[in-house]
């Protein structure tokens, strides 16, 4: 639709917006000029009802739009903050909390708590709080499938220490909670038997451990006790063995320590 004449007094009021092009116009704008062209429309042609509404409607979703893009840009400087990291990274550590993660050195352990240090953020793991940059991952009781591991059996020996079942995890119950893990591993006289756990209670995932020729102990089928470096190789079904000065091969659920 065409547009009269409009009275040099209205285009003045529009001289800042337009040189700054239509990213300048405002809806106070686009209002006045559908006030200035229904006052110096053709009274023989006048705007109809649908084609002003139309107008109106396209100003509330420019107005919107514009509002709407305001916003974003202030969530998008304000998202870019160090403080604002330092929230969003808390509520991430917040969100481990009773959840099993692993360590950037294979150590696995239940996150007991979050906070902030000195600009830090930091989880409390076993006893320790650590950067949360050091959580490689959020296990669940599934990824401890077919994995040598470590379990805390809660208990600790005469000098104090705390004694670990070590083994392969042969199966996971999740109806219950904490999900509980079965544990392989060889007896005093050799034979393979199985002792369940929390899964709340793994504390290491030791697989790439063996891959890499850390020292182990393991109890062949007669009950003999062999320590070594173990040298991999992989057995029936793609299943990880190793043979320790020649002696072997061994799976790993034979061993019953790992470092020593």
């Amino acid at each position: 639709m065409s547009v009269g004449n409009v009275s040099s007094s209205t285009s003045s009021s529009f001289v800042d917006s337009s040189t700054q092009g239509f990213n300048g116009l405002t809806a106070d704008d686009f209002f006045k000029l559908l006030i200035a062209q229904l006052q110096n429309q053709d009274p023989t042609e006048p705007v109809g009802n649908a084609e002003l509404l139309q107008q109106l409607a396209s100003m509330r979703n420019l107005q919107s739009n514009t509002e709407l893009g305001t916003t974003l840009k202030q969530l998008s400087s304000s998202l870019g903050t160090p403080e604002s990291r330092a929230t969003q990274e808390l509520s991430v550590g917040a969100s481990y909390i009773g959840k099993s993660v692993t360590l950037d050195d294979s150590s696995v352990g239940v996150v007991e708590r979050a906070l902030s240090d000195g600009g830090n953020i930091l989880v409390g793991v076993n006893g320790v709080d650590v950067p949360l940059s050091r959580v490689v991952s959020v296990n669940t009781p599934v990824s401890f499938l077919n994995q040598l591991v470590a379990v805390d059996t809660g208990s600790r020996d005469l000098t104090g220490n705390t004694v670990f079942d070590y083994g392969i995890v042969s199966a996971v119950n999740q109806s219950v909670d904490p999900p509980v893990v079965t544990l392989q591993h060889p007896d005093a006289n050799g034979g393979l038997v199985t002792n369940s756990y929390p899964s709340t209670q793994v504390t290491n995932v030791l697989t790439s451990l063996i891959s890499n020729g850390v020292p182990v102990t393991v109890v062949d089928r007669t009950g003999q006790r062999i320590s070594g470096q173990p040298i991999v190789s992989t057995g029936v079904n793609g299943e990880m063995t190793f043979s320790i000065d020649g002696q072997g091969p061994f799976t790993l659920s034979r061993i019953v320590s790992v470092g020593e």
